[in-house]
């Protein structure tokens, strides 16, 4: 496919954006008064809005365009409520772990819309992707709800000591291996789909 060098420019700042918060962690203990969490934060988005706007121009296509524009605005979400969590909210606090554990709400839905995008890939126009894939969503719900009500069970993050509990002080349960099973599992099958399809 073409790229005009205006595209290869934004393709090229998206991956020095992407890359930049590597190089901040690295360095922030020479600036600090400087909010590398902001700073960071600022950068995934900037990244992520160029992205949307690369989608929303080469992406013909109205459902997998909204599924990744979907994946994109819940990577934003991510950022902004990491960048919370770490600036304006006291650590070890209720409020605190709960947005922690709100993390993986976008972690688990990114990688289930970003395999429905995929699913259109090389489809005709007019055709939609079987109804069945969508009990993907059940799946996507369960890990979520088990995650946000950790608090009465335990099973993503254990923690080692009695409440006000610790995000330092715990080791990871059953379903937490679940959740990482899941994102594992719908990136490969991105990853074999979009082969055979390439073949095709």
């Amino acid at each position: 496919m073409y790229s005009s060098k205006k595209t290869k420019f934004l393709n090229i700042l998206c991956i020095i954006l992407a890359l930049s918060p590597g190089l901040i962690r690295l360095t922030r203990h020479h600036f600090p008064n400087v909010s590398s969490n902001s700073l960071i934060c600022v950068l995934y988005i900037t990244a992520v809005l160029i992205w949307l706007t690369q989608l929303r121009l080469r992406l013909l296509r109205k459902e997998e365009r909204s599924y990744l524009v979907f994946a994109a605005l819940l990577i934003v979400f991510l950022m902004v409520i990491r960048t919370t969590k770490y600036i304006f909210i006291p650590e070890n606090t209720p409020a605190a772990r709960y947005i922690w554990y709100l993390y993986y709400f976008p972690q688990t839905y990114v990688v289930l819309f970003m395999f429905f995008a995929v699913l259109y890939t090389g489809k005709p126009y007019g055709c939609s992707i079987s109804p069945k894939w969508k009990l993907l969503h059940i799946p996507a719900l369960l890990i979520v709800l088990g995650i946000l009500t950790n608090d009465l069970h335990q099973q993503v993050f254990c923690f080692l000591m009695e409440p006000p509990y610790s995000d330092e002080n715990y080791h990871y349960g059953k379903i937490f291996f679940v959740i990482q099973l899941w994102i594992i599992i719908c990136l490969a099958a991105m990853e074999v789909i979009l082969v055979f399809k390439s073949r095709i």
